[in-house]
This record gives structure tokens, C-alpha cells and sequence, in this order.
């Protein structure tokens, strides 16, 4: 068993981890890297999940067995698609004789995801956008069924098109505004018209700037004094929203969005979550992706004051002239 002074500091800094319980961070499973398996030699394996952008991100802690000391290696999954390098996590800031340092490591991390799921939000990168979204595609128009003794009836699936139905007109300056914004908001995609191009929505995790997540956090404390109920100490800095994009202007000089919080801080008893309205409207001579680019900045803009739910804002407008 063991009995080193470091190891003991190391289950200091394990057990104020997982008291803390913060941020959707938990350690699923601890193993030995003892010959015996047995953990009463002490763990040094760590399998931890981290909850982030609504997403639950499993990885792996690994100490070195007989000097802990040292901060930790860790191991990502193999399918998490991420651009920064594991030692962005400040291993000099490592301290084992402080109990919050595994805690305040495993926090770097998160922040981490955070950041790299804001920029994905923020940035432009439409040389690596597919071609083609797959589960966007709609049904081929030659759609056949195999020959049946009655088909009078046969009874087509509700998103089947039959091989006589032409192909629908679209605009097509509202359709290229369209394929830029499925292709820039892949991963954030819940749903859209594919055959009308009019609506798109998406669902979207903003970080909220320091200084509404200090007003958030007091006036979550406030409320929690008032009726009682502690404050859950596991949320963090990220504001989430569905939001309802609207096509309906055939020159698209004019785009309308419905952003609803995906949590209701208003009242409590209330069952309609907080909704905000935003338009934005474009230069006649604005390309596509510049217009994609100015909605991305009205969303990252209101998510989070929808979300703190601070005093209502005047209605918010995007107004891009062709001096841009």
C-alpha cells in the first residue's frame, strides 16, 4: 500500500474534485497501474467526464506511479475532433501540495473545449466545409417502390417524394445564403428546409462575457436567498439557445432570428422559456458569406444577454452598408 506523503496529497486533490463536483466535471472510474490491480496499492489512473457544450467529453489522467509531483498526461478520445495541443494546459502551474490543483488542471482543460467550440462558431472556414450536408439531402425524386400486388395500398413513408414531383424554383440568392449557413453551422445544425430554403435552426453554445456571468451569478444568488434553494454550483459560463433562422425575403436583404434560451432564469415558475427577436438587415451588394459572418456576431451578441436574462435591450439590428 502506499504510504508516500505525495500520494497522500494527490487523494486530497482527487477527493476535492469530486466534492466539488463543478462544472459537469466527474471522475467515472480510477484504476492501479500496480502488477495487481489491486487499488488498495493506490490509484493513478483516472477516467473523468467532462461535460461541455453539451457534449460529455471522456478522457483520461495518468500519473506517474512513483512521483506525484508531476502533473498528469492525458489522453483524449481518439474521435474528438480538436485543433489545440494538450500542452496548452500550463503543467508549471502544477502544485501537488496544493489540494485544488487537479481540480483548477481538469478546469484549463474545459476551458479549452470552450474556447475551440466559440471560435468553430466564430470563424470562417468554408474550405473545410463538405460539399454536402448528408442528412440534409433530400429524397431522390426517381423514388420507386418494387412491384406489389396492391398498390392502391402502398403506403409511402411521409418523407418520400414521388417520381412525378418537379424539382421546387428556388431564389437563388436565398438559396446561396442557405448553403452558407448549413455548411458554416454543421455541428450546430437541429434542422432546415430543405426544399423552400426558408428557415434554418440551429442549436448554440455561446460563452457569456465575465461581466453579465458576474451579474448572472448574482442575481442567480439573490433569487436562490429569496426562495431558499441553493445555487447549482455545476453551472458554468456557457449559454445555450435554440435558434430559429427565417429566409423569408427573396433578396435575403433582411434575416430575421428567434433565439430561445435553453434555460429559463426569468421567474421561476414560468413555463415559457425567454425568447428575443433579432434582424438583420444587409447592403444589396453583401456576398453570402459576409452576411453569414454578421449573424454569427448577432447570435454570440444576444445568446448570453438572453440567457443572463438582464433588463430587455432595445431590438438589436445588424446593418451592414457597402462601405464594409
Amino acid at each position: 500500500m502506499r504510504t508516500s506523503p505525495l500520494y497522500s496529497l494527490l487523494k486530497e486533490s482527487i477527493n476535492y474534485l469530486t466534492q466539488k463536483n463543478v462544472n459537469g466535471i466527474s471522475i467515472s472510474s480510477s484504476k492501479t497501474s500496480h502488477p495487481s490491480y489491486d487499488s488498495d496499492y493506490g490509484c493513478d489512473r483516472f477516467d473523468i467526464c467532462v461535460e461541455c457544450c453539451g457534449q460529455n467529453i471522456e478522457c483520461q489522467i495518468i500519473f506517474d506511479p512513483y512521483d506525484w509531483q508531476f502533473a498528469p498526461d492525458i489522453i483524449l478520445p481518439a474521435t474528438l475532433d480538436t485543433t489545440f495541443d494538450i500542452e496548452q494546459v500550463a503543467a508549471d502551474d502544477w502544485d501537488i501540495r496544493d489540494r485544488t490543483c487537479l481540480f483548477k488542471y481538469i478546469m484549463q482543460l474545459r476551458e479549452l473545449f470552450i474556447h475551440e467550440e466559440t471560435k468553430r462558431l466564430t470563424s470562417e472556414h468554408p474550405d473545410q466545409a463538405p460539399q454536402v450536408v448528408n442528412h440534409l439531402i433530400p429524397p431522390s425524386k426517381t423514388y420507386s417502390v418494387a412491384s406489389t400486388p396492391e398498390p392502391s395500398s402502398l403506403q409511402l413513408p411521409y418523407s418520400a417524394t414521388p417520381s412525378e414531383a418537379s424539382p421546387i424554383p428556388v431564389n437563388e440568392l436565398r438559396r446561396d445564403l442557405f448553403d452558407a449557413l448549413t455548411k458554416s453551422f454543421k455541428t450546430q445544425l437541429l434542422e432546415c428546409d430543405v426544399w423552400y430554403h426558408m428557415s434554418i435552426t440551429l442549436y448554440v453554445n455561446v460563452r457569456i462575457p465575465e461581466h453579465i456571468w458576474v451579474s448572472l451569478k448574482s442575481e442567480l444568488q439573490i433569487l436562490s436567498d429569496r426562495i431558499g434553494v441553493p445555487v447549482d454550483k455545476r453551472m458554468g459560463n456557457v449559454a445555450t439557445a435554440v435558434v430559429h433562422i427565417q429566409l423569408d425575403d427573396e433578396s435575403v436583404r433582411s434575416v430575421d432570428l428567434n433565439i430561445v434560451s435553453a434555460t429559463n432564469f426569468e421567474t421561476v415558475t414560468s413555463a415559457e422559456p425567454k425568447t428575443m427577436q433579432v434582424k438583420c438587415r444587409f447592403d444589396a451588394s453583401v456576398s453570402a458569406q459576409e452576411k453569414v459572418a454578421h449573424i454569427k456576431k448577432a447570435i454570440i451578441h444576444n445568446v448570453p444577454k438572453l440567457h443572463a436574462s438582464l433588463p430587455s435591450p432595445p431590438p438589436y439590428e445588424v446593418d451592414l452598408v457597402s462601405d464594409l
